[in-house]
């Protein structure tokens, strides 16, 4: 749909339902808050609905529900990676944006990351009644953690494109640097036609998986 006066899209044609994923460690949260300011859409950062008080984990049963509730909403940004969910999300994403960062740095962030909240500093965000501290042990075993992330390219990365082409995804936009996640921040805050932007970034989900 296009705005008659200057050409440019309407707000009612921007992405009403986007996914943001990639591996820990790789910004999807802040992204998604950047997405979700940019297009006036809800933001849920999955980490939030996964995560039970203390750090516990729910049942599979109740998370693959919940994905699939949080899914059926009309307008959202839905950032988290949970693989096994991705093929459930993506059945009625209008955008995915894939964080394709270098497995270094998201393990240096969450290196990082991990002491800060083990040391009790203040960081930007933790779950809902998730709190940091020398006690902070959400993962059961965390060197496990560590080589997830670094295997996530050869791993994970190749069966998320494959839930992606399951679910009918033929677009989507991959961001493979820094500098590409903070180009795109720039571009949406000082645009009034984020939805431009965003198109112009798209690629086919077959260039996306042999790239």
């Amino acid at each position: 749909m296009s705005d008659p006066a200057d050409g440019t899209l309407s707000p009612t044609s921007w992405p009403q339902r986007i996914m943001v994923i990639g591996s820990s460690g790789a910004g999807k949260t802040e992204l998604g808050y950047c997405l979700g300011e940019a297009l006036d859409l809800p933001l849920t950062d999955l980490d939030d609905e996964y995560w039970q008080a203390g750090w516990v984990e729910p049942p599979d049963e109740w998370w693959t529900e919940r994905q699939g509730e949080l899914a059926a909403a009309e307008r959202w940004v839905l950032s988290g990676n949970f693989g096994s969910g991705i093929g459930i999300r993506a059945q009625r994403v209008d955008l995915v944006v894939l964080l394709e960062l270098p497995r270094w740095l998201c393990l240096w962030r969450v290196l990082v990351r991990s002491l800060k909240i083990r040391l009790g500093r203040q960081i930007w965000r933790l779950p809902a009644n998730c709190r940091a501290g020398p006690d902070w042990e959400p993962l059961r075993d965390y060197p496990e953690f560590l080589r997830y992330i670094w295997r996530f390219p050869m791993q994970s990365l190749p069966r998320a494109y494959t839930r992606l082409h399951n679910a009918n995804v033929e677009r989507l936009i991959v961001l493979r640097s820094t500098d590409e996640v903070s180009a795109l921040g720039v571009a949406l805050t000082s645009t009034l036609h984020p939805s431009q932007t965003l198109r112009a970034l798209e690629e086919p989900l077959s260039s996306a998986m042999v790239g």
